[in-house]
């Protein structure tokens, strides 16, 4: 229950913070792509890395697989390093 209110309390500032660039953005313009990419993003890879931590916090346990999630942030930008061609 506390991650929803975090979640709900800091949409709550970005927006106080942020006021007068999300009124100014032509939402209109976005492509209906861009949409479905983000909700793409924020909703299937979430289940999907869900279900990892979980099946591997059963498997090799707690300590070894929040490690490995500790570890997913460093591999796009290890990637990026390796192939600067690369456009993300």
């Amino acid at each position: 229950m506390m991650t929803f209110w975090v979640l709900v309390m800091s949409t709550g500032w970005l927006i106080l913070i942020n006021n007068t660039a999300i009124w100014q953005t032509n939402w209109a313009a976005i492509d209906a792509k861009v949409f479905a990419g983000i909700a793409y993003l924020a909703v299937f890879t979430t289940i999907i890395s869900f279900f990892i931590a979980q099946h591997g916090t059963l498997h090799i346990g707690p300590t070894r697989a929040s490690s490995y999630n500790y570890l997913n942030p460093h591999f796009p930008d290890e990637l990026v390093n390796r192939c600067p061609e690369m456009e993300i």
